[in-house]
């Protein structure tokens, strides 16, 4: 039993692993994870670092989730939409490039589609949900456009 607390709960096993990784490639944050393994955020830091195989499970799964957000937006700056393709040249395009850019990613086909084959799927949830709006009144306009 660790001083002050309970015993550790869960098995570090590839398994495990597994779960970090998916939950991270996901769009989960580290809280969420937490949640998921039915720990606490505190518990699931001190894991990641006693086991540095949790804290490269957890880097993974994210840089893929970071991978799949880029890709989408490569996808919608090649359909056309301009404030995809300002935000990927902001980041990608060299030095003249790096201004500020403001973006505004609306409802598209691209997002349309991607909706309506998984409502839950989180490069939806991460493109809707800035701060810019609620994404519920977003998702309910792609379901009536859906319809």
């Amino acid at each position: 039993m660790s001083k002050g607390g309970r015993a550790f709960l869960l098995k570090v096993d590839q398994k495990l692993l597994d779960r970090v990784k998916k939950y991270a490639s996901s769009g989960r944050n580290m809280t969420s994870i937490a949640n998921r393994l039915g720990i606490s955020y505190g518990t699931f830091m001190n894991y990641k670092k006693m086991h540095p195989e949790i804290h490269e499970a957890y880097m993974t799964g994210k840089a893929d989730f970071i991978g799949d957000v880029e890709e989408n937006m490569g996808t919608l700056a090649m359909g056309g939409s301009v404030d995809a393709s300002k935000f990927i040249l902001s980041r990608q395009g060299g030095p003249e490039w790096k201004e500020q850019v403001e973006v505004h990613v609306g409802v598209t086909p691209v997002i349309i589609e991607r909706f309506r084959e998984n409502p839950n799927d989180p490069i939806v949830e991460v493109i809707l949900g800035s701060e810019d709006y609620s994404i519920d009144p977003i998702k309910e306009k792609i379901k009536e456009e859906s319809k």
